[in-house]
């Protein structure tokens, strides 16, 4: 905790000015004493386990980029025809951010159907 040596000169124009610094000390004192036994906030996470297997190889880095690029390529077809405009450099970059939205969506469903299939393949086990 801070140490608070506050100047309590000058404070005679405010008449309650030292009854409360008085009591913050007192809170910041209780607050001291009162923590999680006394432990730092790094302890705390020294109890997680670690995975027995790692759940991110460079093998599925590259099987999720092949995909995602594959997927954003397939949707950028899709998506250039139903921009509204006749300029060629507006219908890039609107097709190409629409896609790259939802490319990212899908590789979010990649990953999270990753975690779930090999959750209840360990439970199988």
């Amino acid at each position: 905790m801070i140490a608070l040596s506050l100047n309590l000169k000058g404070l005679e124009y405010f008449p309650n000015a030292r009854r409360d610094v008085a009591v913050f000390r007192l809170l910041a004192k209780r607050t001291q004493e009162n923590t999680v036994d006394n432990r730092s906030l790094s302890s705390l996470f020294d109890r997680v386990d670690s995975p027995e297997e790692k759940l991110v190889t460079p093998a599925s880095l590259a099987v999720d980029a092949v995909l995602v690029l594959a997927f954003f390529s397939f949707l950028f077809t899709v998506l250039r025809p139903h921009v509204q405009s006749h300029d060629p450099v507006n219908i890039v970059i609107w097709a190409g951010l629409t896609s790259a939205c939802m490319s990212s969506v899908f590789w979010l469903a990649i990953q999270m159907f990753r975690v779930v299939y090999r959750a209840q393949h360990a439970s199988k086990k």
